[in-house]
């Protein structure tokens, strides 16, 4: 995906979240189309190769098992939903979104952006729902997939304002690249009420569902 190629026509953005939503459009539904486009082309790798789907599957099943994320993976075999529910935001918010996309973006404008093309991929390929180990689950689960992909593209959003407040922060109404810097964090702080809301509902949606939906629908 060429970032260079989201511009849309120039205009100052209001302050808020939907302010800038209506004033960049263009960019932040390419965001979406990028983001949502690349989980269905992981669903059709795995359609092409499910082999590719298992060592995947088998990979991401080790990590749980004694890796970092063994906590989490606990509280959600373990029926914890108040720990999953936090720790699958904590780690959404600081791992998935912050550190990966947007300090990137704050050192090479534009780098975090190049996440969309790694994580919905992934996805795609791990839950492909055709003979999936999570029956009709997986399908309960696309929900999480949705929401938590959106706070994923609001952070994507705010990368990209703050690289192009930086680049060309006369199109933001900056004058000066330095202006144009601190533009791009305060619209940053400003989506990112609207990443971390939207993370809290995915957190909340896939504690609840994982730990007391999809149980019930595994095969038998």
């Amino acid at each position: 995906m060429s970032v260079m190629n989201i511009h849309e026509d120039h205009g100052v953005p209001g302050t808020g979240v939907l302010d800038l939503i209506r004033t960049h459009k263009r960019p932040f539904l390419i965001l979406n189309a990028c983001y949502y486009g690349l989980i269905l082309f992981g669903m059709l790798i795995a359609m092409a190769d499910p082999s590719i789907r298992d060592r995947l599957l088998e990979s991401i099943r080790v990590s749980l098992e004694s890796g970092v994320f063994a906590p989490l993976a606990r509280a959600y075999t373990e029926g914890h939903f108040f720990t999953a529910f936090v720790l699958t935001f904590t780690v959404n918010l600081l791992l998935g979104s912050l550190l990966v996309i947007n300090v990137p973006s704050l050192v090479v404008p534009f780098s975090g952006i190049l996440w969309l093309s790694v994580r919905p991929v992934l996805w795609g390929i791990c839950f492909y729902p055709v003979d999936h180990e999570l029956g009709w689950g997986v399908y309960i689960h696309m929900g999480t997939l949705l929401l938590e992909g959106q706070g994923y593209v609001l952070a994507a959003f705010a990368a990209y304002l703050q690289g192009r407040s930086f680049l060309s922060p006369r199109s933001m109404g900056a004058v000066t690249h330095g202006e144009g810097y601190v533009l791009g964090l305060h619209h940053s702080v400003r989506l990112y009420a609207a990443v971390s809301l939207t993370l809290l509902v995915a957190a909340a949606y896939e504690a609840f569902t994982v730990i007391y939906i999809v149980p019930h629908l595994l095969p038998q």
